[in-house]
């Protein structure tokens, strides 16, 4: 069984089905969880900020992005912890910035984890945008076992 599981979380449909499944998980075998919410602070796949956002400058949308982003972050922490708590289950939270992918595989190399736990999109989705998801890039780098829940 697994010891150490990180989870990655920020609060989306698929996001909120893997904390379930790493609650069940943890439950069940008594290991250590760990939890990492990264916060994507590029804004690189807004493309040109300045056609985005006539009337304003760059600064103040990457500004008002950032600021919206720190509170959906807090509000996707605040509601696993309730659930966390419900069920009566400690965790390590881990707050990272950067490109999640690259931190999320990086957490998992520095806490030695066992498993990785991610929510992803459906495989008709990535072909539909012909884009690699993050869940696509954590499975492909990680330094141990990962779950892709969709």
């Amino acid at each position: 069984m697994f010891k150490k599981i990180l989870l990655a979380t920020n609060g989306s449909k698929a996001s909120k089905k893997a904390e379930d499944y790493a609650l069940y998980l943890v439950k069940t075998s008594g290991a250590q969880l760990t939890v990492v919410h990264v916060m994507d602070d590029k804004l690189c796949h807004y493309g040109y900020v300045d056609q985005l956002v006539p009337g304003t400058t760059k600064e103040q949308f990457v500004s008002y992005v950032l600021s919206e982003r720190a509170s959906a972050a807090q509000q996707a922490i605040y509601e696993f912890n309730e659930k966390a708590k419900e069920q009566k289950i400690l965790y390590d939270l881990k707050l990272r910035r950067g490109e999640p992918a690259k931190e999320i595989v990086a957490a998992a190399a520095e806490e030695k984890c066992d498993l990785v736990i991610v929510g992803g999109r459906h495989p008709s989705e990535r072909k539909l945008f012909k884009s690699t998801c993050t869940a696509d890039k954590v499975a492909s780098q990680s330094p141990c076992s990962v779950t892709v829940i969709i």
